[in-house]
């Protein structure tokens, strides 16, 4: 106990717990944040499965990109079925015959999406299928170049693969909501139908007119057997 009876001592160990501290919350924060719109990410999922869909082959992309990209493809695949692997290049010319080579060795599935980065070229491809393309073919031609340009102009392409994710995200987001609108006023619209048919079907309550020629030709049929 004498030990911390010194305060220049107390004041060191501290400071140390402190900085531990920090290292240590840190070391526990999750990959990536919940992009501003998006899906609200599952950190606790496991992005094991996801690691062979990252291949840094230019070393341009650091670990915690990819273990945000695993975590993007962890939730997007529980949520969407739908993942986006991300390759990097130091050189190539045909991006395209690039992606489609990565796709079939990677047996990506049918709605799922590959991004190629060509470092010494500074150009990027992003390839989509199935649903991941028709999410892309509802937004501007540039939405893949606005998410991604300034980064890779920079050379900071751990920035532009995770604008990209992140954009992504929030626009899988909006369409899932839109999806779910469109499901909801359809089955309100079969509900609609199906209540309008039972009233049509129901007999119709008698006017006032109606009842009174009723009431006569009960009457008349009453005398008439009397």
């Amino acid at each position: 106990m004498k030990f911390f009876q010194k305060r220049g001592v107390a004041i060191v160990v501290l400071i140390l717990a402190i900085v531990a501290s920090s290292a240590w919350g840190l070391h526990k924060a999750p990959a990536v944040s919940t992009p501003e719109g998006g899906e609200k990410l599952d950190p606790s999922l496991s992005t094991a499965a996801f690691t062979q869909y990252v291949r840094d082959d230019a070393g341009v992309l650091s670990d915690k990109t990819e273990e945000a990209i695993g975590l993007y493809n962890a939730n997007w695949d529980k949520m969407f079925g739908s993942i986006m692997a991300v390759v990097t290049t130091e050189s190539a010319n045909d991006l395209d015959s690039i992606a489609w080579e990565y796709a079939n060795q990677m047996e990506l599935a049918p709605d799922d999406a590959i991004l190629v980065i060509a470092e010494q070229e500074g150009s990027y491809y992003l390839l989509p299928s199935g649903s991941f393309r028709s999410l892309l073919e509802s937004l501007s031609q540039s939405f893949v170049a606005s998410c991604m340009a300034d980064g890779v102009q920079k050379g900071n392409y751990d920035a532009a693969a995770e604008a990209l994710a992140a954009a992504v995200s929030v626009v899988s987001a909006a369409a899932e909501a839109v999806a779910s609108v469109e499901a909801a006023e359809a089955a309100l619209a079969v509900a609609a139908e199906a209540a309008s048919v039972e009233d049509a079907e129901k007999p119709k309550p008698l006017t006032q007119n109606e009842k009174h020629v009723c009431l006569a030709g009960v009457l008349f049929l009453t005398l008439i057997a009397a």
